[in-house]
């Protein structure tokens, strides 16, 4: 987005020692020539070599340059984690294609938004999912999609749709080119590589554009930081239209020579099947990921390969870190911070102490900065509770059609707003205590909303839980805690909620004066909470 940033990039490859001209395509062909027959993605449907890969992407690339697509315009792709996925994103970029992801769980209106804000021309996606007729949402949505020309289609349901065209047959139009044939146009590392959405866990997601090299640049710290190995397994299961599971699912195996491990839908006990086939070292995912793992696990043997579970968009719950080190000694569970507009901002090593990796969300990753500001605008000191920003080299170009969001996303002295609040001890660990928009200031005091919702999480008869404010007529606010059991059939009344707060030695004034059973609460693709649904939910209650 800013020269600052562009610099710091470039000077993080000085650095490094990289190549700043390569993008993931590079790497793929160069581990293609090294190790062809290694294995570089496995999904449902099987494996695939990088020598199959390589062929895979240089005969859609043929295919869709066969179709009349021109560099710049945007690829759109609505498929669940597989190999047509990143077969498609590194066609495209090959030709100098923009992806552009459209997560599953949209529907018409969704799908129409997403292609008609890009102007797409092409949307490559699934025939069903989740039981869900997909071609035929994307068919209705034409009409308020009118730049859309080309539907290829994945799975084997295609013929019962009009207008559309096989996955297998465009691929058997294409043909297996060398890749300087393409040279002239293909993306260069600056350009924009993906259109990523935030998560909507406050309200409309936006569109996050990013350039190949902050994506690349953003990935290649964690193969050093993390003791990673050339061909280690990486598993990812969230959604590779997120930032996270892009950046850990598709580039990290890709750039390490690795085998990404893909599932399409979380299943815990399929996950534990996969670490236990492929040997995988490396995971990342959402707290409920970590939660339902350990909760399926009934051999840890089968997962003895797995060394990290990396654990960000949502604070790890202590109880929950204590579980993992007491039954798996050799895992480890990290905490880290990141956003869509800047990736992965910090993150606890293997080498920290035990203390700071069960407390904190880690430190800044090489060549980020933080800092803490009050709400006038001053700097706090170590250890106080602020507003977090950020300065990073891995930082987006621009909000999708949306300068005045761009620039008002930034101080005027250029560091990034992140609408974080948490503080950074003296040591540079940060701690994550809540967004700023869902902040609970009670009569004049602010509510230390993910504390109480940790301390809640270690109450036996709680499942998931999510700390909301509420109107209150005299405070302005109040707490309401929106509880999922563990037993549905046995009660749980608001007063054992605040006994139990108050056995723990949580002042009254932060206890939760509203307690409202759930049977689950509403989650984005990536395992966030979306509290603007229950605040929403409870106000329309209220009135």
């Amino acid at each position: 987005m800013t020269s600052n940033s562009d610099l710091a990039l470039a000077e993080f490859f000085r650095a490094s020692g990289l190549d700043p001209d390569l993008m993931l395509v590079d790497y793929v062909f160069a581990w293609a020539s090294r190790h062809p027959r290694r294995v570089a993605l496995v999904d449902d449907a099987g494996q695939v070599s990088y020598e199959e890969l390589t062929a895979d992407i240089l005969r859609l690339a043929d295919a869709l340059r066969g179709l009349g697509l021109v560099s710049g315009e945007y690829i759109s792709i609505a498929l669940p984690n597989c190999r047509e996925w990143v077969v498609a994103h590194l066609a495209g970029m090959l030709i100098g294609l923009i992806t552009n992801p459209i997560l599953l769980i949209h529907r018409e209106r969704g799908i129409a938004r997403a292609l008609s804000s890009v102007e797409s021309r092409i949307l490559i996606t699934v025939d069903s999912y989740r039981g869900f007729d997909y071609v035929d949402a994307v068919l209705r949505s034409r009409a308020n999609a009118p730049s859309l020309e080309h539907v290829v289609v994945v799975g084997g349901r295609v013929s019962e749709h009009e207008g559309v065209t096989p996955w297998k047959e465009l691929m058997a139009v294409g043909q297996v080119i060398s890749p300087e044939d393409l040279r002239p146009l293909k993306s260069t590392a600056d350009s924009a590589a993906v259109v990523f959405y935030t998560s909507g866990t406050t309200g409309s997601p936006k569109g996050v554009v990013h350039t190949h090299a902050a994506l690349i640049g953003a990935s290649v710290p964690w193969v050093d930081r993390l003791g990673m190995s050339d061909g280690d397994a990486v598993h990812m299961t969230s959604p590779f239209g997120h930032l996270m599971g892009y950046q850990f699912g598709v580039s990290l195996p890709l750039i390490l020579g690795g085998t990404g491990v893909f599932q399409a839908e979380w299943d815990p006990e399929r996950f534990i099947a996969l670490v236990d086939e492929w040997r995988v070292v490396h995971t990342s995912g959402a707290t409920p990921f970590l939660f339902d793992f350990l909760r399926s696990l009934k051999d840890p043997a089968r997962v003895s390969s797995l060394k990290r579970f990396l654990c960000a968009g949502a604070p790890i719950p202590r109880a929950l870190v204590e579980d993992a080190a007491h039954r798996l000694p050799m895992l480890d569970v990290l905490g880290a911070w990141g956003q869509t507009e800047c990736g992965l901002i910090s993150m606890c090593l293997p080498s920290d102490s035990e203390d700071k990796r069960r407390t904190t969300d880690g430190s800044a990753l090489p060549g980020v900065k933080i800092r803490v500001q009050g709400d006038d605008g001053a700097p706090l000191p170590p250890g106080s509770r602020g507003n977090l920003q950020v300065q990073s080299p891995f930082l987006f170009r621009q909000y999708l059609g949306d300068l005045a969001g761009t620039v008002d996303a930034f101080t005027p002295d250029g560091w990034f707003i992140t609408g974080d609040l948490g503080t950074v001890d003296s040591d540079g660990f940060v701690r994550i205590s809540g967004r700023a928009k869902d902040l609970i200031i009670r009569g004049g005091e602010n509510i230390p909303v993910v504390e109480i919702e940790d301390e809640l999480l270690q109450h036996t008869q709680i499942r998931d839980v999510a700390i909301v404010g509420v109107p209150h007529e005299r405070l302005q606010e109040i707490a309401a805690a929106c509880v999922v059991l563990e037993d549905p059939l046995r009660a749980l009344r608001l007063e054992d909620v605040q006994d139990y707060l108050r056995s723990r030695g949580v002042a009254k004034n932060y206890w939760p004066e509203v307690l409202v059973i759930r049977e689950s609460l509403p989650r984005t693709a990536v395992g966030k909470v979306q509290k603007f649904m229950l605040r929403r939910a409870l106000e329309a209650a209220v009135r």
